[in-house]
């Protein structure tokens, strides 16, 4: 469970003792916690299919823990306590006329990231604080592109002063000067700069590590080549993707008779496609209340020739996740179908995330993979048992009976509903498809739900689509 409370307490001790149905002992939890914490643990669905408590890593939907989602939760807190987060305009960077390295190093300035020896002597690293280049001044981030005399005459030799200069005067940090440019320049000056900013910190890398460090003249030079080559490979590929192009033209016949093809078994999957002889197709899904923390869920079976043979509808008054609902709709369904006696029978859901967790190996300790253990166990004891992935548009009887089923009290049941199509079929989809099925008595949602059922599924569900 979700729940987590003192290392010595189990959940079972807050759940009343009862035979049918688990529920929370709400006058125990009121008497022991506060009114915020009682609202939480009273939101927690308590499933039949956990029998045991686990502790499980909230961030996962498999519920164990990984560095990567601790990582992102944990700067996710910070970026919120310390205002992580840099403003600015960063689709200008991105869309500049360089390398990806040259970009890559702009972040880094942007983000503040930029091992300047100032900064490394700010994080407790033992070393110099002058500039390598010109050993006069602290080398922080202004210094090293901009304020350094060296530097400042490759700004020069690479004809870049008109575009730095104004802004060295107006503007009193890099990540001011950087953006401004990158917006307001075109993306080839801005490509430019970017590169020349890449070799200077080179160049003073070189000079840290190696001893060697070029003339200001030399870093203009190898700056502009750098770029002018790497535009030349750019200019290459465009040509050699355009000849590509120009060479798959002559295969348009037959790539167009294939998308045809295509287009058509597409079409083919959007319907309800009926079973093989002797054979039924059981159709299910989840819907979640956007008023409320209802779930509900729904299952639709018919036959080989596409008749009503049976449909039922549950509820759960605690908010699920999708995945878990469309599990529970699977799971209800299987077991229902086991009493029923029905032989060779397909499950069909519109959720890909569960139909793979069914079909993959298990893995992970959350509340689902819980219900998906006891939809494996039930599919091994019945071999007669598939689960099928089908699209929402061939799924639409069992996603108008689980929308039903939220405004529902209790559990459902339908086996015998009469078919009374009348022209007002299509207004009845109408208002299934475009509602929310607003709550109303039970005899008109029975009503409701008995003109879409005994309707041939293909004409109920083109209809929806069409909608």
């Amino acid at each position: 469970m979700h729940l987590l409370c003192c290392p010595w307490t189990r959940i079972t001790s807050f759940v009343l003792p009862l035979d049918d149905v688990k529920s929370w002992d709400v006058h125990k939890i009121h008497s022991l916690f506060s009114e915020p914490v009682v609202e939480s643990i009273l939101r927690t669905p308590l499933f039949e299919e956990v029998h045991e408590d686990k502790l499980i890593w909230n961030l996962e939907k498999h519920g164990n823990y990984t560095v990567k989602s601790g990582y992102k939760h944990y700067i996710k807190k910070k970026s919120v306590v310390q205002s992580y987060t840099v403003e600015g305009e960063w689709s200008s960077l991105w869309r500049i006329c360089a390398p990806p390295k040259t970009k890559h190093t702009l972040w880094r300035v942007y983000r503040g990231c930029l091992p300047t020896r100032v900064r490394l002597k700010e994080r407790g690293v033992s070393c110099p604080s002058e500039c390598p280049i010109c050993l006069n001044e602290d080398e922080d981030d202004w210094h090293a592109f901009f304020g350094c005399s060296v530097n400042r005459q490759v700004w020069n030799e690479a004809g870049l002063q008109a575009v730095i200069e104004p802004r060295l005067r107006q503007l009193n940090d890099v990540k001011s000067v950087l953006f401004e440019i990158c917006i307001n320049e075109s993306k080839e000056v801005a490509g430019s700069v970017a590169m020349t900013l890449w070799c200077l910190w080179q160049n003073r890398n070189n000079c840290v590590w190696n001893g060697v460090k070029d003339s200001a003249k030399e870093v203009a030079i190898k700056s502009l080549h750098l770029l002018e080559e790497w535009c030349a490979v750019n200019k290459l590929q465009d040509h050699n993707s355009q000849t590509i192009g120009a060479l798959s033209q002559s295969r348009q016949t037959v790539a167009a008779e294939n998308q045809f093809s295509e287009i058509s078994r597409a079409t083919e999957q959007l319907r309800w496609q009926k079973p093989h002889e002797h054979w039924l197709k059981c159709n299910v899904d989840a819907s979640l209340s956007p008023n409320s923390s209802y779930t509900g869920w729904g299952w639709c079976v018919r036959n080989s020739e596409g008749n009503f043979v049976a449909a039922g509808t549950n509820n759960c008054l605690h908010k699920l996740t999708i995945e878990e609902g469309e599990a529970m709709a699977i799971l209800e369904a299987m077991r229902e179908a086991i009493s029923q006696g029905w032989p060779n029978i397909i499950f069909e859901s519109d959720s890909k995330v569960v139909v793979d967790a069914i079909k993959a190996p298990p893995q992970g300790i959350s509340e689902l993979n819980s219900i998906i253990t006891n939809i494996k166990l039930l599919l091994q004891c019945n071999s007669n048992f598939e689960i099928k992935f089908t699209k929402r548009q061939a799924n639409m009887a069992a996603y108008t009976l689980a929308r039903a089923a939220i405004s529902w009290s209790s559990r459902s049941y339908f086996n015998n509903l009469s078919s009374d199509s009348s022209p007002t079929l299509l207004a009845t989809i109408t208002t299934v498809s475009k509602t929310s099925l607003e709550p109303r008595n039970h005899l008109q949602n029975r009503h409701l739900l008995t003109t879409i059922l005994t309707n041939p599924p293909s004409f109920i569900e083109s209809s929806i689509v069409k909608l």
